[in-house]
């Protein structure tokens, strides 16, 4: 539930700062796609180059993805087929950088972003609002 609500507050975000609903239709995939490959699976996050450490962070897809696996493969005893194969869950998550963290780690990191999108949304929404002249009594 808290990936629901933080993509429900992403399009909050998107849709105050597009100036029209086809524009935030055009730029809500854009970013998602952008999330989904810095989300974990495709990219490890210790591989990201340094101008773009801070989307991994900022990615409510691998926030989630992160807690799934931590809650899936920790303390897992695996199956070796090959050598090299993996024998446990947690050399898996290893692997993956998600070794340090806890499924507590990723849900308060999507509660940051649910609050950062939703200060963003208030922020964009205050500051884009129609300004009106003041009623003068006749």
């Amino acid at each position: 539930t808290a990936e629901s609500f933080a993509s429900g507050s992403l399009g909050l975000a998107i849709s105050a700062l597009a100036p029209s609903s086809e524009a935030a239709t055009a730029m809500g995939p854009s970013i998602m796609v952008i999330f989904i490959i810095f989300g974990g699976l495709y990219v490890n996050e210790t591989t990201v180059p340094l101008v773009f450490r801070w989307l991994p962070k900022v990615s409510l897809i691998k926030q989630a993805y992160q807690g799934l696996c931590i809650n899936d493969l920790r303390g897992l005893k695996l199956e070796c087929e090959h050598e090299g194969d993996s024998s446990s869950g947690d050399q898996v998550l290893g692997r993956m950088a998600f070794g340090s963290k806890s499924v507590g780690d990723s849900i308060v990191a999507e509660g940051r972003i649910i609050l950062a999108n939703y200060l963003l949304t208030y922020w964009l929404l205050k500051k884009g609002k129609q300004k009106f002249q003041s009623l003068e009594s006749p």
